[in-house]
């Protein structure tokens, strides 16, 4: 056979030869840097170990390269700034070498360390490095608009430093445990950093620190958690704020408790975060832990993620405002919101947000809250109903206000479930010991509702020797179309109702419910339009005081009346347009 070679491909052979041999020369760089060193353009070699030292300081220009030998290792002991811009970036290449270390106690010499400093911006980095890319200690480091195509280890390891971790990219890379850890920082701005398709370890970015966390404008997509327990960790700062990222396509695999957990020592801000078409394998994962004194969740979107809780918040104050959950799948409980102890009751407000299309064994659970206020939402469920699970779950919280809200489609077998025990499961994320709040009552009320083809079934869940006494306020609500409302006998405990100013509109059945020493039900000044059945179920021993229904009205709207009676009640003075059946 033949073999030959055109005219074109020897040209590009011996053009790429004299490329080649027209390289210029690596320029090697060892030793101890003492003054300020400016490097030109061109080929560099870090070999051996290379120190600039608490007066020294090297500048790297545009376009650089810069091949770290293997063994090689510089300490960082006055400045080491590579500040490039993007269509001339400074190349790092490293050969099996030791990394940077920036600060005191690197080099093995007896220098004063007081400000070192490191800037790596616009820099490729690939190669191997025997450890993290960067280790600092109580000096300065700042790596913006870098580029990591290193071999999969770490990436930055700090202890004691201010830290500015900005605009930097990972593309398909295992991110182990540990691979950014900044701990002990006073401020850390860690913002517009983009993974994707990476797959990050339980606590693959840790940081914890003092005074402040700017978490702000990163982007997670199509990114895997790989590890049992959280995987993204910030916590200990006095101010956290988490602020419009975008977590898109996460999957994470059995085991993993959170995706992201935040916890501040006073105040934590999340505003404007985008979580879309995450999941999980089984249950038990949470996209978003905050805990915080004060936590304010404003304008966030949750949409399309399924077999995973959307959030878990917990605090004295917190604050969910105008926030967007929509078309969440098979979540166990899909927010969360926890009280801890401290030297104020632990407050909900929650408000101003739209709830669509999700389905969850519990969509809102409060739990050891001295107040939940939920108002002004608008809520609107898929029209199916599942066998199990319940809107609102209240957990040794005292008061649940549900307050002017819109709610169409939610027919889940129970509207809201009421737990009242004398203590709580330990939640060790929230705080150790956590015990439901002081009080000698737990009450539910609803007012100035809408409900529209739902199902509002309420439930008592509670020791009944131990259980605190329950009282369902329902005040100037309107119920059309719902298939029923009802106060549910339970499962123990005391159990009163006061329902006053209430409008039932083709609804199929409505039922009252009283029970306990002491429980009391009143049913006055409602009206009944087009609904068929009134069922009022009372365990009292003195229905004059305890069970009385009066000053109602009854419209049949031609469909008749049957009030169905279990115990003693007394119903006088209401008025109805029709022959009642009595049973």
């Amino acid at each position: 056979m033949r073999r030959c070679l055109t005219l074109g491909a020897l040209v590009f052979i011996c053009l790429s030869a004299m490329l080649s041999s027209c390289a210029p020369p690596e320029k090697e760089l060892k030793g101890r840097i003492q003054g300020d060193l400016i490097i030109e353009p061109g080929r560099y070699v870090f070999k051996g170990l290379v120190v600039i030292e608490p007066m020294g300081s090297l500048s790297i220009p545009n376009g650089a390269e810069l091949r770290f030998a293997e063994g090689s290792k510089l300490v960082v002991e006055g400045k080491f700034i590579a500040r490039a811009q993007a269509v001339k970036k400074v190349t790092i290449k490293a050969e099996g070498c030791d990394g940077i270390f920036v600060g005191p106690g690197y080099s093995g010499l007896s220098n004063i360390v007081t400000e070192a400093r490191l800037r790596l911006e616009n820099c490729e980095f690939s190669g191997k490095f025997n450890g993290p890319v960067v280790t600092g200690r109580s000096s300065s480091v700042e790596i913006l608009k870098g580029t990591f195509a290193t071999k999969d280890g770490g990436i930055i390891t700090t202890e004691g430093c201010p830290v500015i971790f900005d605009g930097n990219k990972f593309v398909g890379r295992d991110i182990p445990a540990g691979s950014i850890s900044i701990k002990g920082a006073d401020t850390v701005l860690f913002a517009h950093n983009s993974f994707r398709n990476c797959k990050i370890a339980a606590r693959g970015i840790y940081i914890d620190g003092r005074d402040s966390l700017s978490f702000n404008k990163n982007a997670f997509n199509f990114t895997s958690a790989s590890d049992n327990g959280d995987i993204i960790v910030c916590r200990q700062f006095f101010a956290i704020d988490v602020i419009e990222n975008l977590v898109a396509g996460f999957n994470s695999e059995a085991g993993t408790r959170s995706l992201f957990f935040f916890s501040s020592s006073n105040m934590a801000s999340v505003m404007r975060n985008r979580f879309e078409n995450n999941s999980a394998v089984g249950q038990g994962t949470t996209l978003l832990k905050v805990r915080a004194i004060s936590a304010n969740f404003l304008g966030n979107r949750f949409t399309d993620n399924s077999n995973v809780d959307l959030l878990a918040l917990a605090g004295n104050d917190l604050t969910f405002n105008t926030n967007w959950i929509k078309r969440n799948l098979n979540s166990e409980h899909m927010l969360s919101f926890y009280g801890r102890k401290g030297s104020q009751p632990a407050n909900l407000s929650f408000f101003s947000s739209v709830l669509t299309g999700n389905s969850s064994a519990a969509f809102i659970n409060c739990v050891a809250l001295n107040q939940a206020y939920i108002h002004d939402n608008i809520i609107e469920g898929t029209g199916e109903a599942p066998k199990t699970g319940c809107f609102i779950q209240s957990n040794g919280t005292q008061h649940v206000a549900f307050d002017s809200n819109k709610v169409r489609n939610i027919k889940s077998p129970e509207f809201a479930r009421v737990i009242s025990l004398p203590s709580l499961e330990s939640y060790d994320w929230v705080d150790p010991g956590n015990i439901m709040p002081a009080h000698s009552a737990v009450s539910f009320s609803m007012s100035q509702d809408e409900f529209e083809s739902c199902s509002v079934a309420l439930m008592t869940d509670g020791d009944s020797m131990a259980a605190k006494p329950l009282m369902w306020e329902m005040m100037s609500n309107v119920f059309k179309k719902c298939a029923k409302v009802e106060m549910m006998k339970g499962l123990g405990g005391h159990v009163s109702g006061d329902w006053r100013f209430n409008r039932f509109e083709r609804t199929d059945s409505v039922r009252f419910f009283a029970s306990g020493k002491g429980g009391m039900t009143i049913v006055e000044r409602n009206t009944f339009s087009g609904t068929p059945l009134l069922i009022v179920d009372s365990e009292t021993k003195n229905p004059g005081v305890d069970f009385r229904i009066y000053s109602n009205v009854f419209e049949s709207w031609g469909k008749g009346l049957t009030i169905r009676k279990i115990g003693e009640v007394d119903i006088f003075d209401n008025m109805y347009d029709s022959a009642v059946m009595w049973e």
